[in-house]
């Protein structure tokens, strides 16, 4: 099973300086992660934008069939995640997102992976989630993509290629 954490952030207002980012996991081992920088934008959109590159990072890296779990802080992405389609068509704030999301679990389910959303408390002590909280606020301060284990390393998310 692949694991992938999501999370937006916003600083210096919202909307203000937004990043999203995912850490993508399976047996507690690293495959990917990301700090994605988006200029100006809200914090619902970078919290969106988070799933929809975690979702399309669990593409890439999932085996046939392989089960997929997305883990998010984001309450709004929970609740609206299984509806993404309607929301795209009945134009709710932020239905381009919504869409990119229901084509992105479109394309996981058809490829024939299980996929699951989970919802955690943010900043409650969910080590994955603090990770890709800290990737998603320092990638908003610096509006500079990060991509490499060597960024997490130097930030202390990851030891020998393992999820720490």
């Amino acid at each position: 099973m692949i694991t992938v954490f999501t999370d937006g952030s916003c600083v210096c207002g919202n909307p203000g300086n937004a990043a999203c980012a995912y850490i993508a996991i399976r047996d507690d081992m690293l495959l990917d992660a990301s700090g994605i920088p988006m200029g100006k934008s809200t914090n619902n959109r970078s919290e969106l934008n988070g799933i929809i590159h975690g979702l399309l990072a669990a593409a890439k890296l999932a085996c046939p069939c392989e089960d997929v779990l997305l883990v998010t802080d984001s309450m709004y992405g929970v609740d609206g995640f299984w509806k993404a389609r309607n929301n795209a068509m009945r134009r709710v704030a932020n239905h381009d997102l919504w869409n990119e999301i229901a084509d992105a679990v479109e394309a996981l389910v058809t490829a024939g992976h299980a996929l699951q959303i989970e919802w955690v408390r943010g900043h409650n002590g969910n080590l994955g989630n603090t990770r890709c909280d800290r990737l998603a606020r320092n990638t908003a301060r610096t509006q500079m993509q990060h991509t490499s284990a060597m960024v997490l390393k130097k930030d202390c998310l990851v030891s020998s290629g393992s999820l720490v």
